[in-house]
């Protein structure tokens, strides 16, 4: 008598325990399944502390990157890019462009959207001048490197060198704002009058005359003869 009251109780305190357990087992579950939820649809709870960013700290805000291009095909409008696409050359600078590519690299810059935009500092308190793509047309600046590659170089890419130099306004952006002007020391005469950037001159300069009609097509120069 005593051993079936002793198992009847047992049985009772398991049950107990195993009820007690499955519900903190559903507790837990739907604690987690809250939390993903709030994580998903943004929501923050409510026992959970609030991120505040530091005083200090200023976020600037995004500037909108627009740039026109106008195809020299059957298309003659003038195309709205976006910046994630075309307007910044970091996009062109390690990947194998068709020629279709190479006229939108060639044809695009990047556009701030008010003339009062002040560029970034480098570490040398230096800024960017925009006044320098009136004489060095093939320059490309990227807002997301604050940097600027060559066009040029970059639509018609030879090899890249083990230099870090070599590989500057192509893979690489420069930057150095203290160096950049010069006749003979500054980076970007150097660059404009190096061999690869005369090579890549040459080369985009027969894509964009066909592209521009000016000469026939190397197809239609064939189906001519």
């Amino acid at each position: 008598m005593l051993y079936d009251h002793m198992k009847w109780y047992g049985l009772c305190y398991g049950s107990k325990r195993q009820t007690s357990n499955k519900q903190r087992s559903l507790d837990s579950y739907f604690k987690v399944a809250r939390q993903a939820g709030n994580e998903e649809t943004g929501d923050i709870d409510e026992n959970s502390a609030a991120i505040d960013p530091s005083p200090n700290e200023s976020v600037p805000e995004a500037e909108p990157a627009l740039a026109c291009i106008t195809l020299g095909d059957s298309t003659s409008s003038e195309i709205l890019l976006s910046p994630i696409d075309y307007s910044d050359p970091v996009q062109f600078n390690k990947r194998s462009l068709s020629d279709e590519d190479r006229l939108k690299l060639l044809k695009t810059k990047w556009i701030p959207s008010s003339n009062s935009y002040i560029y970034p500092k480098n570490n040398q308190n230096r800024r960017y001048n925009k006044s320098w793509e009136n004489h060095y047309s093939w320059l490309r600046y990227s807002p997301s490197q604050d940097g600027v590659y060559c066009s040029l170089c970059i639509a018609f890419q030879d090899h890249p060198s083990e230099n870090p130099r070599y590989n500057e306004f192509v893979t690489i952006p420069y930057n150095d704002w203290k160096n950049a002007l010069g006749e003979k020391r500054g980076r970007l005469a150097l660059h404009s009058n190096s061999e690869r950037h005369l090579k890549a001159l040459e080369k985009s300069g027969l894509l964009l005359s066909v592209s521009d009609q000016r000469r026939p097509s190397v197809v239609q120069s064939i189906s001519k003869a």
